[in-house]
């Protein structure tokens, strides 16, 4: 696997559909001043306050069996909608899509996250949370946390290429986001089992992230799905 430092920096939110009906709810509580970059002209953390990620249910929940996997893959990955009815509740996979879909927060406590987040009307790929469950620690995960929501602050107003050229000018400035992509670059710190490129990266990990050597996108999005809510929510 190569190294991971430019994949780290470059993983955007994800904007899937829920298929569950699981309660939404939460909003990141960062606030943001002034301060321009190329597409985004007010944006940016609040003195680093951008507070840290809930905790991530353990790996092989035992909640999909492989034929649910594939077809969970397919209803996001593929956009084959007519698959995505036995996630919902009452079908079949009810269990299943509740295991990988999890809201940010509940009401009167914090939730624990699964395969993939829901924040209000949008969601993100709990990248973070599968990498703590495959290092066995929660460092790692939150540092990259931290900068990824950096970095969706800062770019929120981005499009298209932008938005990836936003995120590597935010992770280059210190006025925002460079502070948090030192902390996972560095070659002592939290994920530096994951970003060396001289490291026998765990075989856990590689299922969090997806395989760029994928080059058709939609081909690329199911593999990484089928391979990810495998290793949080199958046997």
């Amino acid at each position: 696997m190569r190294a991971l430092k430019s994949l780290l920096l470059l993983l955007p939110v994800l904007a899937a559909c829920p298929s569950t009906g699981a309660t939404d709810g939460g909003t990141d509580a960062a606030v943001v001043p002034d301060g321009p970059l190329a597409c985004q002209p007010d944006a940016g953390p609040d003195g680093g306050n951008i507070p840290d990620m809930a905790l991530t249910q353990p790996p092989h929940q035992n909640a999909c069996n492989p034929q649910q996997i594939a077809d969970y893959a397919k209803c996001q990955g593929a956009k084959q909608t007519d698959l995505c009815a036995e996630f919902k509740p009452g079908g079949t996979g009810e269990a299943c899509g509740k295991c990988i879909e999890t809201p940010f927060e509940i009401d009167g406590g914090t939730a624990v996250w699964g395969v993939i987040v829901f924040n209000g009307s949008t969601a993100f790929m709990n990248v973070e949370g599968c990498v703590n469950d495959a290092l066995g620690s929660y460092d790692c995960g939150n540092s990259l946390y931290h900068l990824y929501r950096c970095e969706e602050l800062v770019c929120s107003a981005c499009t298209g290429s932008d938005f990836a050229t936003c995120e590597l000018e935010s992770t280059s400035d210190p006025t925002y986001c460079k502070p948090y992509a030192d902390i996972v670059n560095d070659s002592s710190g939290p994920c530096s089992a994951i970003n060396d490129p001289d490291a026998a990266i765990s075989g856990d990990v590689t299922n969090c992230f997806p395989d760029t050597s994928i080059t058709d996108s939609t081909s690329q999005q199911v593999d990484w799905l089928t391979r990810i809510v495998t290793y949080m929510c199958g046997p």
